[in-house]
C-alpha cells in the first residue's frame, strides 16, 4: 500500500510507490527509488509538493501518521469533492487537498 507524504516529511530510506515526473512530464525519480536527502532537494527544486511512498507494515506509516487519520482525512476529502479523480492533474489536485487537510485537521 502506498501513503502520500509531504516532502518535508521524506526520510532516508523510504521507497517511492510511484514514479514522479515534472511539469513538462519529464520523469525525476522512478518508481522504487530509495529516498536520500538529495532526493529531497532536487523534488523541492522542482516545486513537487507531494509523494508516493510504499507503507512501512504496521498501523502507522513512516510518517507516524496513524491509519486510521489518513482515512478519516480521505474522507473529509471526499465529502469536500463533489467529483472524482480522473487523470493525473486532478489526482494532483486530490493529493494536495489530502495533505492541507491532513497539516489543519489533524
Amino acid at each position: 500500500m502506498s501513503v502520500l507524504i509531504t516532502i518535508n516529511q521524506i526520510e532516508d530510506g523510504m521507497m517511492l510507490s510511484s514514479s514522479v515526473t515534472n511539469k513538462f512530464g519529464q520523469l525525476l525519480l522512478p518508481a522504487g527509488t530509495t529516498l536520500s536527502a538529495n532526493h529531497k532537494k532536487l523534488l523541492k527544486t522542482w516545486g513537487i509538493s507531494s509523494v508516493q511512498i510504499t507503507e512501512q507494515s504496521g498501523e502507522e506509516n513512516s510518517d507516524g501518521v496513524n491509519a486510521s487519520i489518513l482515512e478519516k482525512a480521505k474522507s473529509l476529502v471526499a465529502e469536500r469533492m463533489s467529483w472524482s479523480p480522473s487523470n493525473e492533474v486532478e489526482e494532483s489536485l486530490y493529493e494536495m487537498a489530502l495533505i492541507k487537510i491532513m497539516e489543519k485537521e489533524f
